[in-house]
């Protein structure tokens, strides 16, 4: 699909390197855009190319999301929250004409996630990031990246609202991460309420203020 390339009214030196996957099928093609797209332009350079390119490929649902997720991981970088919530709820709309789950899935579910960390919507963050876990293969994240998911999931399942049983996180692979690190209290903590076993267990829960309002920096 060499229109993707050539019509994108963007010039830059190293796209010649991108005609090498003109055979792929779109999805696919896409995917490779994108990986190299993130090596070789600057961030104001990415968000113009996918900008010019979401139109191109409008017809093609899977590589539109791919090109909507790639475009919302660049401005969540930079904090345009705004811009990025009309991604993911535009994103969202899409996602739901799509038959079973692909790796489009877990592209979006990791957005939505990270876009509600960042605005410390506990609820939202805790299902989205359990779906992308869902999405993919446990061994597919580095163990340093499972620790930072379980802690903030964790975190996230004390701080909603709407969760009142853990045993879902619990039980999840993720938590393994865990496990011979400086956050094993949390969860030990968790097992603790889950078991209604919360008394002994409040200095763990000193400074859990400090870490909500701190939660979208972390």
């Amino acid at each position: 699909m060499p229109y993707l390339i050539r019509n994108t009214r963007f010039a830059h030196p190293h796209w010649k390197l991108l005609c090498k996957f003109f055979c792929l099928p779109v999805c696919l093609h896409m995917s490779c855009v994108i990986f190299v797209m993130w090596i070789i332009l600057g961030p104001d350079e990415k968000i113009e190319f996918l900008k010019n390119i979401k139109d191109k490929v409008k017809n093609e649902p899977d590589a539109t999301i791919l090109c909507m997720t790639s475009l919302g991981a660049i401005l969540l970088q930079q904090n345009l929250l705004d811009e990025v919530k009309v991604l993911v709820e535009e994103t969202s709309q899409l996602l739901e004409s799509l038959n079973g789950v692909s790796v489009v899935h877990a592209k979006f579910y990791e957005l939505s996630s990270s876009y509600n960390k960042a605005t410390s919507n506990f609820e939202a963050y805790y299902r989205d990031a359990l779906r992308y876990l869902g999405c993919v293969e446990i061994t597919s994240i580095a163990v340093a990246e499972q620790s930072e998911r379980a802690f903030h999931l964790s975190l996230a399942a004390l701080l909603a609202e709407s969760v009142y049983n853990f045993g879902e996180i619990l039980s999840h692979p993720v938590m393994d991460s865990l496990r011979g690190t400086e956050r094993t209290w949390m969860a030990k903590l968790l097992k603790a309420f889950n078991a209604g076993r919360a008394t002994g267990h409040e200095s763990s829960l000193t400074g859990i203020d400090k870490r909500q309002t701190c939660y979208n920096h972390e």
